[in-house]
């Protein structure tokens, strides 16, 4: 019986500190999804559920820059990039109908609009 409670505290532990490193942030499920650029769907984005995501295009031959991504306690998108040379972004969004507007907050001039893709 001992054997049986100290799984379960192990358990519930495990589950505590789950909860908290995923409560720094966490994956706003309206965002998931690939989203094409609004001009002429050469960027595209895609975020998955799981906080994996990436963004490339056809701008430039096998452009893909991958990153996890969060929602921050702030409602700040939070792009986390795998690729040394790619700075973390940190953006304001919204989502309207099927338009996701990215603005990034340390150069607001960039200010594109997406559409959700099927």
């Amino acid at each position: 019986m001992r054997r049986f409670f100290t799984g379960v505290l192990v358990l519930l532990m495990a589950a505590g500190m789950l909860m908290a490193f995923t409560g720094c942030g966490n994956a706003d499920p309206e965002l998931v999804g690939t989203w094409g650029w609004d001009v002429d769907n050469n960027v595209q984005y895609v975020f998955n559920a799981d906080g994996t995501g990436n963004r490339g295009g056809f701008v430039e031959a096998n452009w893909n820059q991958s990153f996890n991504w969060l929602i921050s306690s702030t409602d700040i998108l939070v792009l986390t990039f795998h690729s040394a040379d790619v700075g973390n972004e940190m953006m304001d969004f919204t989502i309207s109908d099927n338009t996701l507007n990215l603005v990034r907050r340390d150069d607001p001039a960039q200010n594109f609009n997406y559409i959700r893709m099927p």
